[in-house]
């Protein structure tokens, strides 16, 4: 089972480096076309959209220095003896996948309020409005990362793969997990749905306007695209949750298998998805 992991983070490895400079060339692209007022950019929705790409390539960052570099085993003994390092990755990780689905989320309203209330769309993604959300999101997002402290995080060898990795060793880790991905992140993704489907069934009694209905469209199922992949790292998320709570070898063998590609899609998905809706 090692070696297929090992496979499968090389093969991760030949795509996602280069395809992580792409996303820092986009986000500098679209941030320059904003800021020459491209009325090919949707200034409001491309704006949520570098954060969401900036948010990404720092979760990419902060897996490959502290879980991938270790896995192949640098700076094991440090690790080891500093448990504040695996507190940190579980911060920032924990952070940056609930910014994930937050941002989701606000694109979700953003299709949702210009396809309904066109009127009012750049009143309510104004510029201050757009930071006060972009702010609040990362305030109630460090506050749930910072919940995970107490789980006590360490570094060490996880006995069902042999493979050096941050787990919690905390035996309370279950409530923290069913809060974030049952309730919160749950409530978040229904939302999300609900949402999407509103914009699309309100979207449908415009389509004798083709112009306005194919802009819209492709916005739409970006942000159908965006749910599913994030619906899919909830499902492996409770796959895990599950797998550990009742010592159920088959699903830990099924997450850390398919894991890679399914963490792979809200991120690299998205964003290939994204370009070639462009």
């Amino acid at each position: 089972m090692v070696d297929m992991i090992f496979l499968a983070e090389m093969t991760q490895l030949i795509y996602k480096i280069p395809s992580t400079f792409l996303m820092i060339l986009s986000v500098y692209v679209i941030s320059k076309e904003i800021r020459k007022k491209n009325v090919h950019f949707n200034k409001q929705f491309y704006s949520i959209i570098v954060c969401k790409l900036v948010n990404e390539i720092f979760y990419i960052i902060t897996y490959y220095l502290l879980v991938k570099l270790p896995k192949w085993g640098l700076l094991n003994n440090f690790l080891e003896k500093n448990n504040w390092v695996a507190k940190l990755f579980y911060v920032l990780t924990i952070q940056q996948t609930t910014f994930m689905f937050l941002i989701t989320f606000l694109i979700s309203i953003n299709r949702c309020v210009a396809i309904k209330y066109p009127a009012k769309y750049k009143c309510y993604f104004s510029k201050s409005n757009m930071i006060t959300t972009i702010t609040l999101f990362i305030m109630l997002s460090t506050l749930i990362g910072f919940g995970s402290i107490p789980l006590n995080p360490a570094y060490g060898l996880f006995s069902f793969i042999g493979i050096f990795i941050p787990y919690s060793t905390s035996k309370n880790v279950i409530y923290y997990q069913m809060f974030c991905y049952t309730f919160f992140f749950g409530t978040i993704s229904i939302t999300t749905c609900t949402l999407n489907v509103l914009a699309i069934l309100e979207l449908k009694k415009h389509k004798y306007f083709v112009n306005y209905y194919k802009r819209e469209i492709v916005y739409i199922i970006y942000s159908i695209f965006i749910f599913i992949t994030l619906s899919i790292v909830e499902a492996f998320s409770l796959i895990k949750i599950i797998a550990e709570q009742y010592e159920i070898h088959l699903l830990y063998y099924i997450f850390f298998c398919f894991q890679i590609w399914a963490f792979d899609l809200p991120f690299l998905g998205d964003f290939y998805f994204l370009i070639y809706s462009r």
